[in-house]
């Protein structure tokens, strides 16, 4: 008798085997391993739907909670900073609360610390590994490097802690720094960034994303603003801080006055196009740009 398993994950909802008439099954089996989280909040309603959706959600999150946060355990496990984490985060503290802070941790750490950061500044959203997915992707991408900033934030506001965010302060100083370079002249938007913009991509409504990009720009204000919360509260860097919130307050009117179309009363997707993605008023109206 013999027996066979897998080194890496497996995630499925249907186990296909196929093999030769030679071969008997005595047995099929499956482990579910995750993160040791204790289950801290917990959700009901009357609407079962809604309650299917939560459950499904947290089995969900589990799976995806090993020795770190990772995107999936089907495709590519890996842990994408910050694009994925972030919202791992954030929708593990509900039913997890502290036990899911250890990951975040990882997370914030391995972000700052590790050699994900190229010579100019720029965060890798995963590493060591340098595969692609597609032509036109990248490790680097630019809105990932933004979301990292404002999960900082976000991690401050759920779990109040000060400590990681001040061993990370210099890393997070480097990156805004790198941002700038990305800000055009003409209008004081990002324009022209680098690498593999993400955002949003579904093949039935893409978005139109020419050189100076509507979502891009609100995250990018966003992280302004978190940035500059962690400068002041946590770091005593009131200069620091002031800066970040004065470029915060001239991106918004940037924003405002180059992207914004007085004829549709909607968001350009980029300045210059005539499209007006429901995914762009999306991150217009999430980070106050409405």
């Amino acid at each position: 008798m013999q027996s066979w398993s897998p080194v890496t994950w497996r995630g499925f909802r249907y186990l296909s085997v196929t093999a030769s008439d030679s071969i008997i099954f005595k047995t099929v089996s499956a482990i579910n391993r995750h993160y040791n989280y204790t289950n801290e909040g917990s959700f009901e309603c009357s609407d079962q739907l809604l309650n299917k959706i939560f459950e499904t959600g947290v089995f969900t999150l589990k799976l995806c909670g090993q020795d770190t946060y990772m995107d999936t355990p089907w495709r590519e496990q890996t842990q994408y900073i910050a694009g994925d984490s972030r919202y791992l985060q954030k929708y593990a503290y509900y039913p997890f609360g502290l036990s899911s802070e250890f990951l975040m941790h990882y997370n914030i750490l391995s972000g700052a610390w590790s050699q994900r950061w190229s010579p100019e500044g720029a965060i890798r959203s995963r590493y060591p590994t340098d595969y692609l997915l597609g032509e036109g992707t990248s490790v680097y991408l630019f809105d990932y490097e933004l979301e990292y900033v404002i999960m900082l934030g976000e991690y401050y506001q759920y779990f109040g802690k000060k400590d990681a965010l001040k061993q990370v302060y210099p890393n997070l100083k480097k990156l805004m720094t790198y941002f700038e370079k990305f800000i055009g002249k003409e209008h004081g938007l990002l324009s022209k960034i680098p690498g593999w913009i993400v955002l949003d991509h579904p093949d039935t409504y893409p978005m139109d994303l020419k050189d100076e990009i509507t979502a891009m720009n609100c995250l990018y204000y966003e992280a302004l603003k978190q940035a500059a919360i962690i400068a002041k509260t946590i770091n005593n860097d009131a200069q620091q801080a002031t800066q970040w919130s004065k470029q915060a307050d001239v991106l918004k009117s940037n924003i405002r006055k180059w992207l914004w179309s007085p004829d549709k009363k909607l968001f350009l997707d980029s300045y210059g196009s005539e499209k007006c993605n429901q995914q762009t008023q999306v991150y217009a109206m999430l980070y106050g740009l409405v």
